[in-house]
């Protein structure tokens, strides 16, 4: 109980001295914690969104080599960035970037590669969960769409099957 009580006293000795420096590095943290996330959660929802652009055997050549180029650098950019560890990162980018690059890609402000770090790291967890949300709104949206066609030809009755698949094919290039 005594070094309880004596760490409780230290503590209160810091908390006088430093009290501004403490609560000023509070308020730095979460504004770098609010604006990188807030940056990150945008790179993953485009990141998701372009992940879910489909891509059929019909679609011109040129769209589905562009679509299959950036699924292959989403795929790595979450890769990469999923499994290291941020602190690597950091230093890689803040200090590694600039050795490498003659000091052509060097930051002067360490708010911004502070922003940037956590921006990526953050885009890069989010990529999977915007995808994932992305794609089964998508799937529920064509599940949907099979059931309406089917009860619009039972209703019609004339409607032949080739028809329905008609109209599901411009349905799907639709979304």
């Amino acid at each position: 109980m005594d070094k309880l009580a004596k760490l409780m006293q230290d503590i209160g000795i810091l908390w006088e001295k430093y009290r501004m420096m403490y609560l000023n590095g509070m308020l730095n943290t979460l504004g770098l914690a609010l604006a990188a996330t807030a940056i990150g959660c945008i790179i993953g929802l485009l990141c998701g969104i372009l992940n879910t652009i489909p891509c059929a055997k019909n679609d011109p050549l040129p769209k589905r080599i562009l679509l299959k180029i950036l699924r292959v650098i989403i795929r790595i950019y979450v890769e990469v960035f999923r499994g290291t560890p941020m602190m690597l990162q950091a230093v890689f980018i803040f200090y590694a970037l600039p050795y490498f690059t003659d000091n052509a890609l060097r930051f002067d402000n360490i708010w911004a590669a502070s922003i940037l770090i956590v921006s990526i790291n953050t885009g890069a967890y989010s990529v999977m969960e915007d995808f994932s949300q992305l794609d089964s709104l998508h799937r529920k949206i064509l599940e949907l769409q099979d059931e309406l066609l089917r009860q619009d030809a039972q209703i019609k009755g004339k409607k032949s099957h080739d028809s329905v698949l008609h109209a599901k094919y411009h349905f799907e290039v639709f979304l």
